[in-house]
């Protein structure tokens, strides 16, 4: 995950499958793509990140899926508060409830969160890895 990707070219982006406009406005509730995604012997590992601001905003469809994709047992969720690159925000979906949730989303408190480095990043991947 990057701190900030920025689109060269917007033309092109909006034309594309990333941005979801071929849906149409109707059908485009409820899409969502993910920042990060991992199978390893039939088990995933997902993981979304969102710019920190003492705790995340996720918009609504997205944390509709996130958390359904957390109540299935094959599934691993995350949520990643992106700051500088040298410290992650790192929440497991599943075990806490969002603070609120509200026709914009779902908003995730930063006291729930715990802090990792980009090593102790590598480190969860791998101890998933090796749960699996």
């Amino acid at each position: 995950m990057t701190q900030e990707s920025r689109i060269r070219d917007h033309a092109k982006f909006v034309a594309s499958v990333h941005s979801f406009a071929w849906l149409g406005d109707k059908d485009r509730r409820g899409a969502t793509d993910l920042d990060f995604f991992r199978e390893y012997r039939g088990r995933f590992l997902v993981m979304e990140g969102k710019t920190w601001h003492a705790g995340l905003q996720v918009p609504m469809g997205q944390h509709l899926a996130l958390a359904q994709l957390a109540k299935l047992s094959m599934f691993t969720v995350y949520l990643v508060g992106e700051t500088d690159g040298r410290v992650y925000h790192v929440l497991q979906l599943g075990w806490v409830a969002p603070l609120y949730v509200g026709k914009q989303g779902a908003y995730y408190p930063g006291s729930i969160f715990t802090e990792k480095t980009p090593e102790e990043m590598r480190c969860l991947v791998k101890a998933w890895e090796l749960a699996v």
